[in-house]
């Protein structure tokens, strides 16, 4: 669930926004909330969300302050509200990475339908920082912890052993729990829950988090094209990869390819 913090000087319109808008289904907790840029700065600083929506003219200091000031603690991402349709408003919040600049009145669709993006987005820099190196244990958008292959490899099950070796060694074929069971001559009913005692995965989930996380490699190189990953990573239908990679990374491998790009 993402953190939100909602910064707005007139009251009933940020208690409005905290109660009309469906947080839970758009995978966020129900708000922090700030009166002013200077105590949503200090919540910032406290309660480091993932989101932070804000109006701009406030007392004590304005929401382009507290963004920028607020970005020196940690990543954020956020949506501004404004009364004010003003270029330079907007121009300085394009500069500071703001993800959307909404007008009043906002329309409920409209905020949650941006909200949506805005996590999109906060997903996919998590797993690009996640992947290198940047990211640390509480990343809770990664696919899969890649250090789990070679950890497995070491397990006292050989069978698990020789089903991560597969998966490391041959996840650009056709792999089935079937044809490993036929290769180790054991039932895969057993060998999907020895799996899953050692990996938390049951085999078909963990092959198509490794595919994915290989995608998202693949990805980031900006080398080939979105159906050539989607062959390259063992996946036989571009529709399907597509399908599998918006269940594990929350966008389709498009949407990530262009939030990547303005990282």
């Amino acid at each position: 669930m993402y953190k939100v913090l909602l910064v707005e000087d007139e009251r009933l319109i940020r208690k409005g926004l905290a109660f009309l808008v469906d947080w839970t289904s758009l995978e966020c907790m129900v708000p922090l909330e700030a009166a002013n840029g200077k105590a949503g700065l200090k919540l910032i600083e406290e309660e480091k969300p993932d989101l932070v929506i804000t109006d701009v003219k406030m007392p004590l200091m304005d929401g382009i302050q507290m963004i920028e000031q607020g970005q020196k603690f940690h990543f954020f991402a956020s949506i501004i509200i404004s009364g004010f349709d003003e270029f330079e408003y907007a121009r300085t919040a394009m500069r500071l990475g703001v993800s959307d600049y909404l007008l009043k009145p906002v329309q409920m669709g409209t905020l949650a339908e941006t909200i949506r993006k805005a996590c999109a987005s906060i997903r996919v820099r998590n797993l690009v920082a996640a992947i290198e190196g940047r990211g640390n244990s509480d990343i809770h958008s990664e696919v899969l912890d890649f250090s789990q292959v070679d950890r497995g490899l070491k397990t006292s099950s050989k069978y698990v052993s020789a089903m991560l070796r597969k998966v490391r060694d041959h996840y650009t074929e056709k792999l089935s729990l079937k044809n490993l069971s036929d290769e180790l001559n054991i039932s895969a009913t057993y060998l999907n829950q020895k799996f899953k005692e050692e990996t938390r995965y049951t085999f078909n989930d963990f092959l198509n988090r490794y595919r994915i996380q290989m995608s998202i490699a693949m990805l980031l190189e900006g080398r080939y094209k979105i159906y050539e990953i989607s062959d390259k990573t063992g996946f036989q239908e571009y529709r399907y990869f597509s399908m599998v990679f918006k269940k594990y990374v929350g966008c389709t491998p498009t949407e990530f390819s262009d939030f990547n790009r303005h990282l």
